[in-house]
């Protein structure tokens, strides 16, 4: 694939030419259209017991002001993210469009929309992306990218592309869609340069979408309709103590701040349990007591760390 401009150097250009966003660049970015009633895209790959929890109405944490402060504080600059990336591309030309309504073309009970569409690879060609703003530390500190969840839901957004495509409903049929999608991480505190992480768009990538969409969709039902659910997160393994530990942590989609259920209507395992440390003698790490059960995926952690694909 040809090389292309990158978008950290659109955004750099764009607020060098004008110092600032632009009004006139400003588009609403739909974040207050969520309908709990359906199920979204980025809840492919998360935790279902979650979303389960939300569809059947069940109690959630009581939050502090502060709280709700602090998010609204984080979606405005989140949205400000946003709308510098759009505003980018469209100060160049090849914006084709910015946060589209995807559910006409999405599975019967689903909703969702799309960051953008553009012409970088070509006026001819389309090539779909999305935005995730990130907390500083997430982007400094996390091992893997681009997120897996976050491609599930992009490969969710590529097939309505492909489905509006198909149908002629908005594009010019002579159009091809580019067999790849972007998801462009900004860090909303400006401490971190942004990502971005050109990922394919492979028929083994698809076929686990529509994987994850059935299973989701079947939590969800014997949630609504037998009132059983599924079961909370495992625990993340990886390193601690510069290396010189492998833990089982709490899973980040259990940490309180993140889900409104932990301590309210659900209870997953929490805290550290140490699985393995390392021996500066023989530079072997050795099985401890409470990492013994785990044994084999301790060596299978230890493997894909040692080729480059981490797996913490």
């Amino acid at each position: 694939m040809q090389d292309v401009i990158s978008l950290d150097l659109l955004t750099f250009n764009y607020l060098e030419k004008y110092g600032q966003l632009r009004a006139e660049d400003y588009v609403a970015t739909g974040e207050n259209e969520w309908d709990g009633s359906k199920l979204h895209p980025s809840q492919l790959g998360t935790c279902h017991r979650e979303t389960c929890l939300g569809k059947i109405g069940a109690a959630r944490q009581v939050r502090e002001a502060s709280w709700y402060r602090n998010r609204k504080r984080k979606f405005e600059l989140a949205n400000h993210v946003h709308n510098l990336v759009y505003a980018a591309l469209k100060d160049v030309g090849l914006l084709y469009e910015s946060e589209m309504d995807l559910e006409p073309f999405m599975w019967n009970g689903w909703t969702g929309r799309l960051d953008w569409i553009d012409h970088r690879y070509g006026m001819d060609t389309l090539h779909v992306g999305d935005v995730k703003s990130s907390h500083p530390n997430a982007m400094r500190y996390a091992t893997t990218y681009p997120k897996h969840h976050n491609v599930l839901q992009l490969g969710c957004y590529y097939e309505c592309v492909k489905n509006m495509l198909n149908e002629h409903a908005y594009f010019n049929p002579d159009l091809k869609l580019i067999r790849s999608a972007e998801i462009q991480y900004m860090d909303r505190g400006g401490g971190n340069d942004p990502l971005w992480c050109e990922t394919e768009m492979t028929d083994d990538l698809m076929a686990e979408v529509v994987s994850e969409k059935v299973l989701l969709e079947e939590h969800v039902d014997l949630a609504i309709n037998e009132n059983i659910l599924p079961e909370p997160m495992k625990r993340d393994m990886k390193f601690k103590s510069y290396k010189r530990k492998i833990v089982f942590d709490t899973h980040w989609q259990c940490n309180p701040e993140y889900c409104d259920f932990v301590g309210a209507s659900c209870t997953p395992i929490t805290g550290e349990t140490t699985l393995a440390e390392l021996n500066s003698d023989n530079g072997d790490y050795e099985i401890k007591p409470n990492g013994r059960r785990y044994a084999e995926e301790v060596e299978e952690f230890l493997a894909a760390e040692l080729e480059g694909v981490t797996a913490a």
